[in-house]
Protein backbone atom coordinates (compact mmCIF):
# COMPACT_ATOMS: atom_id res chain seq x y z
CA UNK A 1 0.00 0.00 0.00
CA UNK A 2 1.31 3.46 -1.00
CA UNK A 3 1.15 6.05 1.87
CA UNK A 4 3.22 8.57 3.28
CA UNK A 5 4.41 8.65 7.20
CA UNK A 6 5.55 11.44 9.39
CA UNK A 7 8.77 10.95 11.85
CA UNK A 8 9.65 12.77 14.24
CA UNK A 9 13.49 13.34 14.46
CA UNK A 10 17.12 15.35 15.30
CA UNK A 11 19.22 15.94 12.54
CA UNK A 12 22.26 18.00 11.29
CA UNK A 13 22.96 19.43 8.05
CA UNK A 14 26.96 19.25 6.92
CA UNK A 15 28.81 21.89 5.88
CA UNK A 16 29.52 20.43 2.37
CA UNK A 17 32.10 21.60 0.05
CA UNK A 18 31.80 25.15 -2.45
CA UNK A 19 32.58 21.88 -5.45
CA UNK A 20 28.89 20.63 -4.70
CA UNK A 21 27.35 23.93 -5.04
CA UNK A 22 25.87 23.71 -1.88
CA UNK A 23 27.60 26.45 0.69
CA UNK A 24 24.33 27.74 2.10
CA UNK A 25 22.18 25.83 4.81
CA UNK A 26 18.79 23.76 4.60
CA UNK A 27 15.37 25.08 4.31
CA UNK A 28 12.07 23.54 5.67
CA UNK A 29 10.26 21.87 2.57
CA UNK A 30 13.13 20.84 1.20
CA UNK A 31 13.17 17.43 -0.43
CA UNK A 32 16.14 14.48 -0.08
CA UNK A 33 16.87 10.95 0.21
CA UNK A 34 16.55 9.42 2.93
CA UNK A 35 19.11 6.19 3.39
CA UNK A 36 16.61 3.34 5.61
CA UNK A 37 17.30 0.01 5.36
CA UNK A 38 19.95 0.07 2.63
CA UNK A 39 17.55 2.16 -0.31
CA UNK A 40 16.95 6.07 -0.77
CA UNK A 41 13.46 6.89 -0.15
CA UNK A 42 12.30 10.49 -0.99
CA UNK A 43 11.86 12.50 1.64
CA UNK A 44 10.39 16.16 2.70
CA UNK A 45 12.30 18.12 5.72
CA UNK A 46 9.63 19.87 7.92
CA UNK A 47 11.08 22.57 10.25
CA UNK A 48 8.70 25.67 11.25
CA UNK A 49 7.55 27.17 8.12
CA UNK A 50 7.77 26.92 4.49
CA UNK A 51 11.63 28.10 3.52
CA UNK A 52 12.62 28.48 7.11
CA UNK A 53 16.56 28.30 7.31
CA UNK A 54 18.29 24.86 8.89
CA UNK A 55 21.19 26.04 9.83
CA UNK A 56 24.19 23.19 8.94
CA UNK A 57 26.48 21.82 11.52
CA UNK A 58 23.48 22.70 14.50
CA UNK A 59 21.24 19.63 15.59
CA UNK A 60 17.52 20.92 14.97
CA UNK A 61 14.27 18.74 15.75
CA UNK A 62 12.16 18.28 12.51
CA UNK A 63 9.18 16.33 11.04
CA UNK A 64 10.11 14.02 8.39
CA UNK A 65 7.75 13.19 5.61
CA UNK A 66 8.44 9.96 3.88
CA UNK A 67 7.22 10.32 0.21
CA UNK A 68 6.17 8.13 -2.13
CA UNK A 69 6.85 4.67 -2.61
CA UNK A 70 6.04 1.62 -0.33
CA UNK A 71 6.28 3.30 2.94
CA UNK A 72 4.88 -0.19 4.25
CA UNK A 73 7.82 -2.34 3.95
CA UNK A 74 9.72 0.71 5.21
CA UNK A 75 8.58 0.57 8.87
CA UNK A 76 10.08 -2.09 10.18
CA UNK A 77 13.08 0.22 10.33
CA UNK A 78 11.68 3.19 11.07
CA UNK A 79 11.25 3.11 15.17
CA UNK A 80 12.87 5.59 17.49
CA UNK A 81 16.42 5.16 17.68
CA UNK A 82 17.30 4.65 14.03
CA UNK A 83 19.61 6.42 12.42
CA UNK A 84 19.85 7.32 9.12
CA UNK A 85 21.43 9.68 6.62
CA UNK A 86 20.53 12.32 4.03
CA UNK A 87 21.44 12.85 0.39
CA UNK A 88 20.76 14.25 -2.45
CA UNK A 89 21.77 12.01 -5.31
CA UNK A 90 25.07 10.59 -4.12
CA UNK A 91 26.24 13.68 -2.07
CA UNK A 92 25.97 12.91 1.39
CA UNK A 93 23.86 16.16 3.46
CA UNK A 94 23.69 14.97 6.92
CA UNK A 95 22.26 12.37 9.70
CA UNK A 96 19.67 11.91 11.87
CA UNK A 97 18.19 9.49 14.00
CA UNK A 98 13.73 9.00 14.76
CA UNK A 99 12.43 10.02 17.90
CA UNK A 100 8.87 9.30 17.12
CA UNK A 101 7.07 7.71 14.34
CA UNK A 102 3.73 10.16 14.12
CA UNK A 103 0.42 9.29 13.24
Amino acid sequence: MDMRLYLKAKMILFRLDEKYNLDHDGYSGMNCACKVGGDLITCKVIYGDKDTPIEREKEHIVTIEVLYGKVDMYKKHLYPGYKFTLHLASILLGEGEVLEVLD
